[in-house]
């Protein structure tokens, strides 16, 4: 970091934003979301739950889960809340 190697994120979009700076092109705005993905809406309560409780939540690996939530972030189904995540829609 005190080299400026580092760079600071807060979201998938900066690390997206990254990406794209090494020829990475991301997915399509269109790209359905995956089905996996889509069944982790049912494990997020209306208080913000962390990566860890959703992953013990959904029987899922917290890799699986992070994965999940930055797409479901990127398409505006989730949002952070403090230290964890809830429904976008906050339902």
């Amino acid at each position: 970091m005190r080299d400026g190697a580092a760079v600071l994120v807060t979201g998938a979009d900066d690390v997206e934003d990254e990406l794209r700076g090494v020829g990475w092109e991301g997915l399509p705005a269109d790209a359905p979301v995956p089905d996996p993905a889509l069944s982790l809406l049912d494990h997020l309560a209306p208080a913000p739950r962390t990566t860890v409780a959703v992953a013990l939540a959904a029987d899922l690996s917290a890799r699986e889960v992070r994965a999940a939530l930055s797409l479901l972030e990127r398409r505006g189904r989730v949002r952070r809340s403090g230290d964890g995540w809830v429904r976008a829609d906050g339902a």
